[in-house]
Formats: structure tokens, C-alpha cells, sequence
């Protein structure tokens, strides 16, 4: 997927994410006007927040606080933070069902991986030799950890 951004300094933003403001503030049945309100802003600053602006980190928090939206949350961090770009798995966001399946899948391939992460970790080293197979035993677990942040994300 090509993601597009328009560039004004240091507020690069990609058309996603705007676009995913927009959506969480009508998904919240909130107004450009309602919605400035609540957050304190002006009415302006919530059309370029879902335009061509990237809000500055509080105004993220108070978006997803205000549309009850962990998922706008998410995005963000994933997507606009370098450090959250570097750290955080890849999220699908999925409907209740379809993310609790995920999640019961998840946890079985973890689970399957337990007793290798033992062998590989009781002596607080990881040899050349095990490597690839701690390297199996993060992935399960970073597909655990996606699942349950798709579980937390999902509508």
C-alpha cells in the first residue's frame, strides 16, 4: 500500500490517518463544530487535523479519549511516531469476532512455542545456535501481542 503525505515542515501526515480522524470523529456522531468544542480547538484545526496537518501528541490523546477511538490511537503511533513505526506490530483492525478467533489462534501458536523459549532462556543467554529459534519464539509472541491489539482496536 502507497501511503501519500503532504509535507509542510515537520507536519507530515499521510492521507490514512487523516482520513482515519475523520472517520473515528463521525463514528463518534460528532460535528467539525462539536468536536472542536469538546477538544478545545477551532473548527479550522479539526478540518486540517483530518486534511493535510498531523496534531500534535496531546491533541492525538484527547481525539481518541474524546471519539472513544484506541484504534485512531494505534494508528497513530504505528504510522506517524518513529519510535511506534520501529516498535509496534502490524494491526489489522477487525470486528469483535473476527479478532477474538485471531486472538484464541495467536495464543495457541505462543503457547506451542513455550517450552522452546524455556530451553533457549533459562540460562539468560541465547546461543548462535539457538537464534533462529528465539527468533521463531518472538515472532509467535508478536503475533499474540498484535491480536490482542487488534482485540482492544476493534469496532
Amino acid at each position: 500500500m502507497v501511503i501519500l503525505s503532504h509535507e509542510r515542515g515537520d507536519d507530515t501526515m499521510s492521507y490514512e490517518f487523516g482520513n482515519a480522524c475523520y472517520a473515528a470523529r463521525k463514528t463518534a456522531r460528532l460535528t467539525q463544530e462539536a468536536a472542536a468544542e469538546l477538544l478545545g480547538v477551532s473548527t479550522r484545526s479539526i478540518a486540517h487535523y483530518e486534511g493535510v496537518r498531523t496534531p500534535p501528541d496531546d491533541m492525538v490523546a484527547a481525539m481518541v479519549a474524546a471519539y472513544h477511538s484506541p484504534a485512531l490511537g494505534y494508528m497513530y503511533l504505528s504510522q506517524e511516531s518513529p519510535t511506534g513505526k520501529m516498535l509496534l506490530p502490524h494491526v489489522e483492525i477487525v470486528g469483535a469476532s473476527n479478532g477474538a478467533i485471531r486472538l484464541r489462534v495467536t495464543m495457541r501458536r505462543a503457547s506451542s512455542v513455550e517450552e522452546k523459549l524455556d530451553d533457549i532462556c533459562w540460562d539468560d543467554k541465547i546461543t548462535p545456535d539457538e537464534e533462529q529459534d528465539f527468533k521463531r519464539c518472538v515472532d509467535a509472541l508478536d503475533g499474540m501481542m498484535a491480536a490482542i491489539l487488534e482485540m482492544k482496536c476493534c469496532r
